[in-house]
């Protein structure tokens, strides 16, 4: 079958952020094997199931085994899930590198097969059979130690709904109540002889209500969130309906289940592979550190001086089919660390980061806690100790943000919340919006970095964006005195919570 034939347009369609809305272009015929009459269908076991599964992620009616999954529409968001799939279906442990450098469908069966062969396989998540003294996940384990040891509450995580209209309290009720009691995370732990989990439901007027919920982490992270209020709008209008409502479907394993997993996995060659691959990457590594006497801020390497790039970021830490679902705490701490010396064009930046990203989400599985263990990383600091190994800085996307349903007549509308506590000294994190666009929110240490600071670092992080869509060739050093002169206000200000 051709190509289909090339379409005039007088213009793209934009968005409200100026961004070409790719939703509103006219729509291509994907719904097909592939775009070339002689292309085959997939053949065998494995190509025919990796084909279903490209099939649901992508939303077409048939999968060539020649299709490329980025081109058919798949991006690296879809095709972390598309890996996880893979995995749990083959009981095999591909990593997203995979999905780059074999994004043809043939080509990454032949990966599979060759896996299976080989026996390098991971062992399936299974229920396991409970007695009294469940296993904590590593991450758990950390947690609990730091609530012994300080009691802090920095680990209790806030979330805030708002609800406008009639809002039936009872039935709000009855499903929490049902997600807690099908999340076995939810249950008590002995944190201080309370539940992990507590509900408020505020009166602010006759059709005007907020629900505060607060979840320890050691129960719960950003993706748990999103389950959880996710679960709870789903039950809502089924209250009342047979009896006192319909459940949703059981869930085929539990946080305990995975803990069980985690710790029979993670260990012999499993876990010395790991340990050997970040021993040797971060061997040497210098953490990013921000200024003390709160001069005019840091931007990363140009800004510092520093050419040995090492920051933190969050992973899901949810590589297994049927963890999507739980709420648990899941999300790992992973160091990245970039060589910027030579003065990179931003092409060549590209290039660096993408090699980081890809060898560092293979290795994603050991736990930050056993990072830290096996390594021991000096943390030598400005008064000869830091609290924070490896890093100082944060960088993460958060894409977990729940879109909120009609209720019938009554709106929901997720709520900031300004927790208040700091974990670490600068926090920057992406989130995704419903236009495509993407917000900032920075959090920071008011002693270590000033408001003036950030607003400008931020200035020149965005600057520094803007110029390279422009010329993605040119040098990072050239940039600097031309952001140093303007300001750094070459787009829109951003500003920092």
């Amino acid at each position: 079958m051709p190509a289909d034939p090339p379409r005039d347009l007088d213009r793209f369609p934009v968005n409200a952020a100026g961004k070409v809305d790719r939703h509103a272009l006219p729509a291509a015929d994907i719904d097909r094997p592939n775009a070339d009459r002689h292309s085959e269908l997939p053949s065998g076991e494995v190509e025919t199931q990796i084909a279903d599964v490209w099939r649901r992620l992508l939303g077409l009616s048939a999968v060539a085994a020649t299709g490329n999954f980025f081109l058919l529409g798949g991006h690296s968001l879809i095709a972390t899930t598309m890996i996880n799939q893979i995995n749990d279906a083959f009981c095999v442990n591909l990593s997203i590198r995979d999905a780059f450098e074999h994004p043809v469908l043939r080509d990454i069966a032949a990966v599979v097969a060759d896996a299976a062969d080989r026996g390098l396989a991971a062992a399936p998540l299974l229920p396991a059979l409970r007695d009294e003294h469940m296993p904590l996940s590593f991450g758990q384990e950390r947690l609990w130690l730091m609530d012994q040891l300080a009691g802090s509450v920095a680990y209790n995580v806030p979330h805030a709904v708002r609800f406008r209209g009639g809002l039936r309290v009872a039935a709000l009720g009855w499903a929490l109540g049902e997600v807690v009691a099908r999340q076995e995370a939810c249950e008590p732990f002995e944190l201080a002889a309370g539940p992990v989990l507590r509900g408020e439901l505020v009166r602010v007027a006759a059709d005007d209500h907020v629900l505060l919920l607060t979840v320890h982490h050691i129960a719960s992270d950003g993706w748990s969130s999103g389950v959880l209020v996710r679960e709870v709008l789903e039950l809502y209008p089924r209250f009342g309906a047979g009896g006192g409502g319909a459940v949703l479907a059981p869930l085929p394993v539990q946080y305990a289940d995975f803990a069980v997993w985690q710790r029979g996995w993670l260990r012999g060659e499993v876990l010395a592979d790991l340990v050997g691959y970040w021993r040797e990457r971060l061997a040497g590594a210098s953490v990013l550190r921000l200024p003390t006497d709160r001069p005019r801020p840091a931007v990363l390497s140009r800004l510092t001086g520093q050419t040995d790039v090492t920051i933190g970021t969050a992973t899901s830490g949810r590589r297994r089919a049927g963890l999507e679902s739980l709420v648990g705490f899941f999300v790992n701490t992973m160091v990245l660390r970039t060589d910027l010396s030579g003065d990179p064009t931003f092409r060549e930046l590209l290039g660096r980061v993408r090699e980081t990203l890809l060898g560092s989400y293979a290795h994603q599985d050991l736990p930050f806690e056993k990072l830290v263990q096996e390594l021991r990383p000096a943390q030598v600091g400005r008064a000869g100790f830091s609290p924070w190994p490896f890093f100082e800085i944060v960088f993460q996307l958060d894409d977990t943000a729940p879109g909120l349903p009609m209720l019938d007549d009554v709106t929901a509308e997720p709520l900031f919340i300004d927790k208040g506590v700091v974990k670490l000294p600068l926090i920057v994190t992406m989130s995704t919006v419903g236009d495509g666009s993407l917000d900032c929110g920075v959090e920071y240490m008011p002693d270590l970095i000033g408001d003036d600071d950030v607003s400008r670092l931020l200035e020149i992080f965005l600057g520094y964006l803007q110029a390279f869509t422009e010329d993605i060739g040119r040098p990072l050093r050239s940039l600097l005195p031309e952001l140093a002169t303007s300001g750094g206000q070459v787009g829109p200000r951003m500003v920092g919570r």
